[in-house]
């Protein structure tokens, strides 16, 4: 379950056995914090927008005091606005890939014609791949670590693959993207081992219980880019990937350990 705790999101997992719920911090309230590549220049294009704020009003209005007090809530209008943006387009191109009316999920402030042309790039990767979409907000939890989050895209050929999409709208991606990802699959792992299943009749037709070691997954990031109606697919589950392999260890890490909150 998602509960909204002031401007966080907390996930809560309910154990219906022993009757107990669980309240975990998400997943990207977590890496908000460590990733020092994203919250630098952030923080940076944040002063600048009150400054040059001040600047345009003051010349304006002649009130220095006025326009002083107004640019210090100028950075947070403009972070609102780029989120309700990218949280309108998450929601059209899930609508989008499950045959749900996409455009409904826009505003006059979207580009139409770019953002339908990036969602047909996603469309024809998937095709191209072999996989099909088999969830979108998927719920997920880390039994040992505590955590929860919900992912953009699972894809699955229903046999022995499982792959894990993230959606970026912003100007850039950074390197706590990236871990989001992989956070997410070490996620799915732990959900696996708890002989969670994923979508209905996942025991059925993908590997579980003694064969979970048989199951391939995988995941990447979705950079789509309005204005130049660009698709940049970053993959994170190669061979030479850090952030995955550095996922796996950490699972691995986790698992050798008993879970006291959860015995």
């Amino acid at each position: 379950e998602q509960r909204t705790v002031g401007n966080k999101h907390q996930y809560v997992v309910h154990d219906h056995k022993d009757m107990v719920t669980y309240p975990m911090d998400s997943v990207t309230g977590i890496l908000r914090y460590v990733d020092g590549t994203s919250t630098t220049p952030i923080s940076r294009w944040a002063v600048k927008q009150a400054v040059e704020y001040a600047k345009k009003h003051c010349l304006i209005t002649g009130d220095i005091t006025g326009a002083l007090n107004d640019a210090r809530k100028q950075p947070d209008i403009m972070f609102k606005k780029a989120g309700d943006r990218g949280t309108r387009i998450h929601n059209a191109i899930e609508s989008y890939l499950t045959g749900l009316e996409w455009e409904n999920e826009l505003t006059g402030e979207d580009d139409h014609d770019k953002l339908e042309t990036c969602f047909g790039k996603v469309s024809e990767w998937i095709k191209k791949s072999g996989l099909k979409v088999m969830g979108t907000e998927l719920p997920i939890y880390h039994r040992e670590l505590m955590v929860g989050g919900s992912i953009d895209l699972v894809l699955s050929d229903n046999k022995s693959r499982i792959y894990v999409v993230d959606f970026k709208t912003g100007s850039r991606i950074y390197k706590k993207d990236a871990l989001q990802v992989t956070a997410y699959i070490s996620c799915l792992i732990s959900m696996l081992e708890d002989n969670v299943e994923l979508w209905d009749r996942f025991n059925a037709t993908m590997p579980h219980g003694e064969n979970l070691n048989q199951l391939q997954i995988g995941g990447a990031l979705f950079h789509i880019k309005e204005d130049n109606e660009s698709l940049n697919i970053k993959h994170i589950n190669t061979p030479s990937s850090g952030a995955f392999t550095a996922a796996r260890i950490l699972h691995q890490y986790w698992s050798t350990k008993e879970s006291e909150m959860f015995h």
